[in-house]
């Protein structure tokens, strides 16, 4: 559709008089278009769905989301909704305002802390029909607790996919899902492994979070991140947005730089010359505890804080090496069957309960950017700050 069919199609929904009209593309990555348009003297968003996507699991859960953050007065208000001329869908919402700066100070993240408890206060009845019907295709799903990070994969519906299409294709992530999908389905079959999907999807053992706050089954948004984050407050694109664990949420935002630059954005998190990840990390995940009231009984003590932070770090660390979409990175690189990536669940569970051993020392030390290798080389997924103490082997230092 060119700028003259939109502004149209909003005029139409709106009920707006003919007039001029501004329309300029505001889509980031994702499926689908958005469009900031004004005319009549109202601005609004304007959200195109392709049309293999206008009725399906993702699009029904993303709407579904974003209704729910709406009605807690943390997402755009939606206005009106229909049918595409080329058998896509649209969704006219308020216009939010721009996205946020990078974050930048300690006082940055405390708040973005304090949004992200407010978000997980959303009550969480939305995601009830989408874990049905994924259960319905899935009966495996029935067995999968409440706060698995299974369910932000699913949140995609990445079943649609073809393997084999995701096999043959040039990009690696796309056959890395692939290998994934294609050993999901074996382990639905009678012959399949069920229970390494269901070790992998439970998260049970030392790599499960300790801190109660992060045990919570919540509304979870799923991609925290300034970009997603208006100047006005409110909160955009629910493509990830599901109900699991509190921890996902937490973690994605303390282990997101690495995720930012993959994906050729500006650092995030971004910070003032001279504070540290872990400074920053720790005013975020402190920020989170006092909103949401832990303080009273002791669990936004500095302890406390240091084990939500080390709890953030574990978790990281098993969504890198293993994967939240579909287990995703068990097929990764010379993993290519289930017997290697058992192998390697097994070993990610070691390492986190050898972390888990040191108590309240490594805790410590992890919260301040230091730990154990991984592998031969630094741990991949914790806060680096400037004056962290070197690391060697299992030792702490």
């Amino acid at each position: 559709m060119n700028e003259g069919e939109l502004a149209s199609l909003v005029r139409g929904a709106l009920q707006l008089p003919p007039g001029a009209a501004d329309v300029a593309e505001v889509s980031e990555n994702g499926s689908g278009k958005t469009y900031r348009v004004c005319a009549g003297g109202t601005t609004v968003a304007l959200r195109l769905t392709p049309p293999d996507e206008r009725d399906c699991f993702f699009t029904r859960r993303m709407q579904a989301a974003a209704r729910a953050f709406a009605g807690a007065g943390l997402g755009p208000r939606p206005i009106a909704e229909g049918d595409g001329p080329n058998g896509g869908g649209w969704w006219v919402e308020e216009w939010g305002g721009s996205r946020s700066l990078p974050w930048t100070s300690r006082e940055e993240y405390a708040a973005m802390g304090r949004l992200l408890a407010r978000m997980h206060a959303v009550p969480t009845e939305w995601f009830d029909a989408s874990r049905a019907e994924a259960a319905r295709r899935w009966p495996l799903l029935e067995r999968v607790t409440a706060g698995s990070h299974a369910w932000v994969g699913l949140a995609w519906g990445l079943w649609e996919a073809s393997a084999d299409e995701l096999a043959e294709s040039g990009d690696p992530e796309d056959v890395a899902i692939g290998r994934a999908l294609a050993a999901f389905a074996q382990a639905r079959g009678p012959s399949g492994d069920e229970q390494l999907f269901l070790d992998w999807a439970q998260l049970s053992g030392a790599l499960a979070p300790e801190h109660p706050a992060a045990r919570r089954v919540v509304t979870t948004h799923g991609d925290v991140h300034p970009g997603n984050v208006l100047q006005s407050g409110l909160v955009v694109d629910f493509e990830n947005s599901c109900v699991c664990s509190a921890i996902y949420d937490l973690a994605f935002v303390v282990n997101s730089e690495a995720r930012s630059a993959r994906m050729k954005r500006p650092p995030v998190p971004s910070f003032v010359t001279g504070e540290s990840e872990a400074a920053a990390a720790r005013a975020f995940v402190e920020g989170y505890l006092a909103a949401g009231g832990w303080e009273a009984a002791g669990w936004a003590a500095e302890a406390a804080v240091d084990l939500l932070l080390t709890d953030c770090m574990l978790y990281g660390f098993l969504l890198k090496e293993c994967g939240s979409l579909f287990w995703t990175n068990f097929f990764d690189g010379e993993r290519t069957d289930a017997a290697s990536a058992r192998a390697h669940l097994q070993a990610c569970e070691r390492f986190a309960a050898g972390v888990r051993a040191g108590g309240a020392a490594a805790h410590r030390a992890v919260a301040r950017g230091g730990g154990p290798e991984w592998e031969g080389k630094a741990w991949p997924c914790r806060r680096v700050c400037d004056e962290a103490a070197p690391v060697c082997g299992d030792q702490w230092l």
